[in-house]
């Protein structure tokens, strides 16, 4: 059992569902979109196609609610070389061919530690994979730290706040 913050007990009515996004419920989709528009880091018609196209999706889902989310997703080409450009990569765009996002927690939730539990079972099926990721946000540079990731380059973006983060699979 766990207790959130706002003394929100979560345990027994807590599961994960990682899968396709073909095989998750309509339902859980709009929540986990809705919840990375509340984020703020991405617009929302750009997370719709992203959802829709990822590889593999994980939930945390609290009575029927989604309360964290992330996601393996299939970035574009010109996205991904952009990325790499802009942070002065000094590695191959070409190496990660899948990107970690849309890693977020509802507000409610937050400080339960819901995130990190999602991402130790999402990890279970993608820790092979050679993928990047990036982040403005301090803690969320320390949890990917946590499994692996490390930054490459420097800051870029309009406010120089984007970290680009390399992961290198256990087999890759």
């Amino acid at each position: 059992m766990l207790t959130t913050p706002k003394g929100i007990i979560v345990g027994r009515d807590t599961h994960f569902v990682i899968d396709t996004p073909g095989n998750i419920a309509a339902v859980y989709k709009r929540q986990m979109l809705d919840l990375v528009d509340l984020g703020g880091q991405v617009k929302r018609e750009r997370a719709e196609p992203g959802i829709e196209n990822a590889q593999l999706i994980g939930l945390t889902v609290y009575q029927a609610r989604v309360i964290a989310t992330c996601c393996l997703k299939n970035p574009l080409y010109d996205y991904k070389q952009q990325v790499f450009k802009k942070a002065q990569a000094t590695r191959s765009p070409d190496l990660y061919n899948v990107e970690l996002g849309y890693i977020t927690t509802h507000p409610d939730f937050e400080g339960g530690k819901h995130c990190q539990q999602l991402l130790k079972e999402f990890f279970l099926k993608i820790s092979h994979l050679n993928m990047f990721a990036t982040t403005r946000k301090p803690a969320m540079k320390h949890i990917l730290e946590k499994y692996g990731f490390y930054q490459l380059g420097a800051r870029y973006g309009d406010q120089f706040d984007l970290e680009l983060m390399l992961y290198e699979g256990a087999f890759g």
